[in-house]
């Protein structure tokens, strides 16, 4: 091609890139990523004397952008990628007006036509050629994540299209060790690769490290700690992803946090986790989709297995489809659990993270694979391998009605074989009900930010259970009330959400259609450590000061990250209108205005809290205190 003809090629080139139709959701919109990323960034080499950029727009599905740039009249049309950049102007130019790129060995090439204009190309090592541009284009596409997922969340598609391309303008080089983590986490995790993680912790001290260092005066640690080859915070985000805590916003929020410029690892994590997961540990595979929205369909088609979500008010639908193997579907939400060397598949319905999930299964086997079904809702279809069986709970019996497909003539119930009618390809069979355990119901009690706490708090508590009624059913949502009150208020036990202020102590949790449930409530007595440790780090660093040997200090530190300012008492007495926590380690203690704590005593002096530890209790105090440790077992 001459000249003109590259100009004309690569301005149909930059139209026909920007036009791209996502399955189910339809038509791209226009996406700019400087709306959500606070500043302006480039994906190629290209700067320009004096210039304005007019816009960045990502080009669909890809990590390349079009960008457009002024300068007086003229205009500069821009593809830019992470490894060659192209320019066109209708106008003549100057090699002079280009700002040399800080990255070494950048090469420009520009190709004149007096009656078209100028294309110029940057790269570094390769030369592309213009005629490659739509072949590059297809490969970076189908590299994409998104070329995985189908759904009509345009919501969620637009989100991830513009932290992934945030997340690709990092350089490698530059990533933090947690950053080169995740890297490697979702290039493997994208690429379809079966993800072996040994490092899962249980769903109790995923619980009991949140209850400590969710608090906010650990915020600086949070951010040394992402910086460490051996930290908790990698196998802290496997986990959170593994189990799904309700709290799971304010975790990502506080790693985004302390992610800092890598922030979009963070919220694409968020992303992924709210709608769809896949894990193995050990023996055990575990997939989980979670469509959400009305009416959305979100399916994942990688090489080694195909998940489908579907849910709305009156339905939803979970399938996966294990390549050359075998399918499973069932109209409830739910994750399903796969042990390949048995041959095993696991229904597991959404519950608290915490339960233990006591309820009734029966066993099903067709054609070699056994699943275990969960008995806990009253109506529900589960597809295995092509059959269909239809579960009712009438009275004290459930009628299970069989669809059998072709070619297959008998199954396993509960160890029990059954042969195909071969007048009918339906057929109806009955099952016992088996009572439920009383015992199997529990409840957990929260704060606002997702702590466990023993009762349920006066202000801003959560409840979360795992209730059956009666019937052995699944109790999706109850109401609580005053026990000697009338008025009730909804409660969401899987999904919850804080409560509004509780006033009194006695109160019940009622489940439809299977009695009462007593809840136990108390005002929470002043904890001064806790209330300090719920200071934000950034207060505590201006607003604390210490008058305690070095050793203190540092010990504090290393605990916290946290270096606030260290004075005498006299000193720091004379800033008591202007501080708000004054820590110190001395054997005069004016017990007579202090009131003993368990290791420390503590007054008030206006607005400013004074903690008093003695020498012997100050390596004690600060250990107890903020270094409660990560000790974790794996699931």
């Amino acid at each position: 091609m001459d000249a003109r003809q590259q100009a004309l090629f690569f301005l149909k080139f930059l139209r026909n890139a920007l036009q791209f139709r996502y399955p189910l959701s339809g038509t791209a919109k226009a996406l700019y990523p400087d709306d959500s990323a606070g500043g302006t960034f480039s994906a190629g080499f290209i700067r320009i004397k004096d210039a304005q950029k007019v816009f960045t727009r990502i080009i669909p599905q890809s990590s390349w952008t079009y960008s457009l740039y002024r300068l007086e009249r003229q205009r500069f049309e821009c593809l830019e990628t992470p490894d060659f950049s192209y320019l066109f102007t209708t106008d003549l130019i100057d090699r002079d007006i280009f700002i040399p790129d800080s990255r070494s060995g950048v090469k420009i090439s520009l190709r004149e036509n007096g009656g078209t204009g100028t294309l110029c190309l940057f790269y570094r090592e390769q030369q592309p050629q213009i005629g490659q541009l739509p072949r590059l284009l297809q490969a970076e596409r189908a590299g994409h994540p998104l070329n995985a997922i189908h759904t009509h969340d345009r919501a969620w598609i637009e989100d991830f299209e513009k932290n992934w391309w945030l997340y690709k303008q990092i350089p490698p080089h530059i990533l933090s060790v947690t950053g080169q983590k995740l890297q490697n986490w979702f290039l493997r995790y994208f690429s379809g690769e079966e993800e072996k993680t040994s490092n899962i912790w249980t769903a109790d001290d995923m619980q009991a490290f949140w209850n400590e260092y969710s608090l906010p005066a650990y915020g600086y640690l949070w951010k040394r700690w992402w910086q460490e080859e051996e930290s908790p915070v990698f196998p802290f985000i496997l986990s959170v992803m593994y189990h799904n805590p309700f709290w799971l916003s304010g975790a990502f929020s506080l790693l985004k946090t302390a992610a800092g410029s890598e922030g979009a690892l963070v919220t694409l994590l968020k992303l992924i986790r709210q709608k769809f997961f896949v894990f193995t540990a050990g023996s055990r595979q575990l997939f989980g989709i979670n469509p959400g929205g009305a009416a959305h369909i979100f399916t994942v088609d990688f090489p080694r297995f195909k998940m489908t979500g579907r849910c709305n008010e009156n339905s939803a639908l979970t399938a996966l489809e294990i390549k050359a193997q075998f399918s499973v579907k069932i109209d409830k939400t739910v994750f399903l659990e796969f042990y390949p060397e048995s041959n095993q598949l696991f229904i597991v319905p959404v519950l608290p993270f915490l339960s233990r999930g006591a309820y009734h299964t029966i066993t099903v086997d067709i054609d070699g694979l056994s699943v275990k079904v969960p008995m806990i809702w009253r109506q529900f279809t589960v597809h295995i391998r092509g059959m269909r069986l239809k579960f009712l709970l009438k009275g004290r019996h459930w009628q299970l009605t069989l669809k059998w497909p072709p070619g297959l003539t008998k199954m396993i119930l509960e160890q029990r074989e059954i042969l195909k009618d071969t007048l009918n390809n339906r057929q109806k069979l009955y099952l016992d009900w088996v009572k439920p355990d009383p015992r199997a119901g529990a409840l957990f009690y929260f704060d606002r930010h997702g702590r466990q706490l023993k009762t349920m708090p006066a202000e801003n508590g959560i409840v979360q259970a795992a209730v059956l009624d009666k019937k052995g059913l699944l109790v999706p949502q109850g109401r609580i009330k005053a026990a000697a009150g009338k008025k009730s208020k909804s409660v969401n036990f899987l999904y919850p959400s804080a409560l509004p202020a509780l006033r009194g102590t006695h109160y019940e949790l009622i489940i439809p259609g299977s009695g009462k449930i007593p809840l136990a409530v108390e005002d929470r007595a002043e904890d001064v450590i806790r209330r300090l440790k719920e200071t934000p780090a950034a207060i505590l660093e201006s607003g604390l000061i210490l008058t305690a040997p070095g050793a203190f200090v540092d010990a504090l530190f290393a605990y916290t990250a946290l270096r606030p300012l260290t004075l005498s008492y006299d000193a720091a007495a004379g800033l008591y209108g202007a501080i708000k926590w004054h820590i110190i380690v001395s054997d005069d203690i004016p017990v007579d205005r202090c009131r003993e704590e368990d290791g420390y005593f503590f007054e008030k002096k206006g607005d400013c809290t004074i903690i008093r530890i003695k020498s012997a209790w100050a390596e004690s105090f600060v250990k107890r205190y903020f270094n409660k440790g990560a000790a974790v077992s794996s699931v």
